[in-house]
Parts: C-alpha cells; sequence; structure tokens
C-alpha cells in the first residue's frame, strides 16, 4: 500500500524545503545537582518551557523508568518524545529517573500530523544524552535556570521516505493483531479517555505507536496524544486530562463492544492493507442494514457489486448476521402458536435469502435450505419470494 492510501495522510504535500523543522530539549535532572526536574538543554526557540509542557508529558506516575516514546499535542503544538531510564544520580545519589528528549514541532500547511509522527518520533530515540551529559561537571549548572543550548532539528520529509516509516511502523502490527487493538479503535472512537491498548508485552516503537493513527480520519488523528507505554505501577488521575491512548501491559476489561469499522481498523494495520481502513465495503453495509431491519426480503440487484475481496471481519460479521437471525427464529416471544411459526418460518427465510446474497457476491459458502432457490428466483425469476417461504 502507498502512503496515499492511508487516511491519516490525506492532503500531505512535500513542504518546499522538504524537511520539518522542530526545536529541541531535554527534561530530567542534571547528575550530581540538587536541583530537581528541570530543562537540563534545550534549542533556543523552545517554547515548552515558558508553556511549563513538561506537565503535559507525564505518562502516569514515572515510578518505573523505561524506554518508550509518546506523542502529545498541547495548545496547537505537537511534542514527539523519547522517554528513557537516566544514568544520572541527583546530590543525593538518588537515580532510576525518567528521562526525556523531547522535539517541538509547529503544524506546517499540507504536512498532516501523522506524517510529522512517522518522521519525528524516531529521532529522539536516536539522540543519547550525551547531548547534555559530557557536559555535566560545568558549573553553571548550579544555577537552577541554566540550560545547555541545543540546535534546532531538521528532518528530511518526503513520499519515499515516508513510505520507509510506514513500512517500519507495520512491521509492529504484522502477524500481531491482539483483539484489544480493535477495541482501542472503539475506545477512541467514543471518546474514552485515555483509550487503553492493553495486553502487550512491550512498549511499542516509535514508528509503531505512530502507525496507530495511520487507519484514522486526518480530522481525528491531528488532536489525538498517545503514550506508547505506560511507565508507571499505578495510573494517574491526570492521564484522562492528557493522554487520549495509552499502552500497557495489563489487559483491561471491555467497555465497549468494538463496531466491524473498528475491527477492519485493527486489520488494516496487521495486514498492512490501507483500504481496509475505510471498510466496511458499501454492499456489505447495505446487507447488514438488511439484516437488521425487519425486511425478510432484498433483491441482489439493488446491492451495489464491489470490486475488492471481503475482509476477514467482514465475513466474520455477515457470517454473525445470518447466524443471529436464524437464533432469533428459535426464540419464543410468546406469541400464539400458529404466529410462532410464521415469524420462525419468515426468520429463517431471511437468513437463507442474505445467505443466498452472501454466495452471489461473495461467494461465501451456504448451508440454508431454500438458498437454491433465492439464487434461481434472482437468476430467472422462477419461484417467488412468496412460493419460496411457504416451503
Amino acid at each position: 500500500m502507498t502512503r496515499s492510501d492511508w487516511p491519516a495522510l490525506a492532503g500531505f504535500q512535500k513542504p518546499p524545503e522538504g524537511v520539518l523543522y522542530a526545536e529541541h530539549a531535554v527534561w530530567g535532572k542534571v547528575h550530581g545537582q540538587a536541583s530537581g526536574y528541570r530543562w537540563i538543554a534545550k534549542s533556543p526557540k523552545f517554547e515548552g518551557a515558558l508553556d511549563s509542557v513538561e506537565s503535559q508529558l507525564c505518562v502516569g506516575l514515572e515510578n518505573r523508568p523505561t524506554e518508550m516514546p509518546s506523542w502529545r499535542f498541547v495548545r496547537g503544538k505537537y511534542y514527539a518524545v523519547w522517554s528513557y531510564p537516566s544514568r544520572a544520580e541527583d546530590a543525593g545519589t538518588r537515580k532510576k529517573f525518567l528521562e526525556k528528549q523531547v522535539l517541538e514541532w509547529k503544524p506546517a500547511p499540507n504536512v498532516p500530523a501523522t506524517a510529522a509522527a512517522l518522521i519525528l518520533l524516531s529521532r529522539p530515540a536516536r539522540v543519547s544524552d550525551n547531548v547534555w551529559f559530557d557536559h555535566s561537571a560545568n558549573a553553571a549548572w548550579s544555577d537552577r535556570d541554566y540550560s545547555l543550548e541545543l540546535p534546532p532539528v531538521v528532518e528530511q520529509i518526503s513520499a519515499e521516505r515516508l513510505e520507509v516509516a510506514i513500512g517500519l511502523g507495520l512491521r509492529n502490527w504484522l502477524n500481531r493483531c491482539p483483539d484489544s487493538l480493535a477495541a482501542f479503535y472503539a475506545l477512541l472512537r467514543t471518546s474514552h479517555k485515555p483509550a487503553v491498548l492493553g495486553g502487550m508485552d512491550r512498549p511499542l516503537s516509535p514508528t509503531g505507536l505512530a502507525a496507530l493513527l495511520l487507519p484514522l480520519p486526518t480530522k481525528v488523528s491531528e488532536g489525538l496524544s498517545l503514550a506508547g507505554w505506560t511507565p508507571s505501577d499505578a495510573p494517574d488521575d491526570r492521564d484522562g486530562e492528557r493522554w487520549d491512548g495509552m499502552v500497557q501491559q495489563d489487559p483491561i476489561a471491555r467497555a465497549v463492544e468494538p463496531s466491524l469499522e473498528d475491527r477492519c481498523k485493527a486489520q488494516s494495520l496487521c495486514s498492512g492493507d490501507a483500504t481496509l481502513a475505510v471498510r466496511p465495503l458499501t454492499s456489505v453495509t447495505q446487507l447488514l442494514d438488511f439484516a437488521r431491519s425487519r425486511q425478510r426480503w432484498i433483491e441482489v440487484s439493488e446491492i451495489r457489486r464491489d470490486s475488492m475481496d471481503l475482509s476477514q471481519p467482514e465475513k466474520d460479521e455477515l457470517r454473525g448476521a445470518v447466524q443471529k437471525i436464524r437464533n432469533d427464529a428459535k426464540v419464543n416471544i410468546g406469541l400464539p402458536a400458529v404466529l410462532a411459526t410464521a415469524r420462525s418460518r419468515q426468520l429463517d427465510f431471511k437468513a437463507d435469502v442474505l445467505e443466498a446474497a452472501c454466495f452471489e457476491l461473495y461467494q461465501l459458502s451456504t448451508s440454508g435450505p431454500r438458498v437454491k432457490e433465492v439464487l434461481d428466483h434472482w437468476q430467472s425469476g422462477r419461484n417467488s419470494p412468496q412460493a419460496i417461504v411457504r416451503r
């Protein structure tokens, strides 16, 4: 799949200069100093220090430092963050702090936020604490307001480089499609904050985190803040204020049942097929609408014939719809015997009609007793629906 197929990258155009400009800063504790957490180093135009953005970059209690990425949208700017255990010891010889390499990016015309995330998130992970640690003996650190000056970051961006970054991001998900991924998209869709992607065995890579944005519409993805892990042994009550989505090891109880759209988005990442991100197909939607309606009959000629094959989630949804109708046919809802029998026969017939449509459109296997007669009617006009249902 190409870059342009992913919804979150719609409208991308290479900037005139072919680069992204970002300010660079480091947040943590200075080795040997008693000053606590501070902006250790920063480029001259970094605005996060003035905005106190550090409080918006916290993920949980941060008492279990680990390497992890995060992508934060705050006050119209984006922050690509790489967190890792610091090797510094403060004046009290305390250690095991979380240190953060931070890039601050202001949106640019025709560069979707997801494109910037794919390019910028990998940069902090490639930068070590050598940018400041080699200067930790400098006496100037005793001044709480002192910070080492860093150059701004200039990253090349192009369609070709995005393709490479997308490929790296999808490696995190190919053939690794946990049920929790569809549940994660369901939580995002229903604005549960934070939407938790649970049951993961390790932090996401920087591009793996950015890839989570790919199946989402641009207008949705551009405002999201995602944390690629939870470096804490307990949640923070403010996580829902800071993060739209978080990754963690512990599984979570399903709060929202994933829709077919959610499952297709998850499958798009796990298969690398961007076209699945905008599924279901129109024909599938029409058949599911029929399945949920009170109609008992549908003409297959009225269903749009799509040129693409069904995805596995779409197949599962249609088969589930057939089975639900058959199960409903067996339920006694308190009607008189004659009416109950008629209702049961009609619902069984409706299930046969849906199966016949699935076979006609997608060649899905069938088992209904009257499927062949329904197909004959659609193909030749023989066997009226009324005659078929009475058999």
